[in-house]
């Protein structure tokens, strides 16, 4: 008696198993199916995001980069209070040839007033990375274009169409 309980307990879980995994696929098959559907629910962070600067003809774009650099910033009480190491590198989208070069000549500059930004931002890289990185990206375009724009006036407001983080490490 005990083994026929046994082989009727053991198709009872198979059948509930068929059961829960043909309705799994069933569900992926329907998701999969609508995929426009899918793409107007973005996740919260998608949301935030920046949105891209114009983009120029190919052969126009050129880049301004600053090196990798290391930023201190503070941690959050939360955090037990220690210190979060960033290392950073940003590229700068341009059609000028004479905004890369004013932006070579004025890096150093440029390079502080990005780092005091960072310190002070009062973000925390940990708990709120895509508003971070959003903060850091549109702080360093605006920063980036005063600081040339105001070496070369010729070049008008914004020299800088774009600015791109290329290394984004946090210790």
């Amino acid at each position: 008696m005990k083994k026929y309980f046994l082989i009727g307990l053991g198709v009872i879980v198979f059948c509930t198993m068929a059961v829960g995994d043909g309705l799994g696929v069933v569900a992926f098959l329907k998701e999969r199916a609508r995929p426009a559907a899918a793409a107007t629910t973005a996740p919260a962070e998608a949301k935030n995001a920046p949105n891209p600067p114009s983009k120029p003809a190919a052969g126009k774009a050129l880049f301004a980069e600053i090196p990798k650099f290391v930023v201190t910033i503070p941690g959050s009480q939360e955090a037990g209070g220690g210190s979060v190491y960033l290392q950073l590198s940003l590229s700068f989208l341009t059609e000028k040839k004479q905004a890369i070069d004013d932006f070579n000549k004025l890096m150093p500059i440029i390079k502080s007033a990005i780092i005091s930004d960072i310190m002070a931002s009062g973000l925390s890289p940990d708990s709120q990375s895509a508003q971070f990185r959003h903060k850091i990206t549109t702080d360093s375009l605006d920063l980036a274009n005063r600081t040339v724009s105001q070496a070369d006036s010729d070049l008008g407001r914004t020299p800088f169409l774009g600015a791109y983080i290329t290394t984004f490490v946090i210790q």
